[in-house]
């Protein structure tokens, strides 16, 4: 899943955030600190935890329900998005 995390002190390195996130909840797979134009800390970072897994060529009819319901089968299913075009 992802966390968006804020108040980050704006000293705080992008490693030194991803050792303590794995420290107190587990597996961190990427930390994006967030950054403005002159490339100073926003005081927020982005990051994935655990994994991701993306599925391509879907019938339109699967639903988020339903391939929630499916994936659950192998574990714990957090987060379930389905992407459509616009056409």
């Amino acid at each position: 899943y992802r966390a968006f995390i804020t108040n980050i002190p704006f000293d705080v390195k992008w490693q030194s955030l991803k050792d303590l996130v794995k420290k107190k909840v587990g597996e961190v797979t990427k930390v994006e600190h967030l950054m403005d134009t002159e490339g100073k800390s926003r005081g927020c970072a982005a990051g994935r935890l655990g994994s991701t897994v993306f599925v391509a060529n879907l019938d339109y009819k699967v639903g988020w329900k339903k391939l929630k319901e499916v994936f659950s089968m192998a574990g714990v299913v957090v987060r379930v998005d389905i992407l459509e075009d616009k056409d």
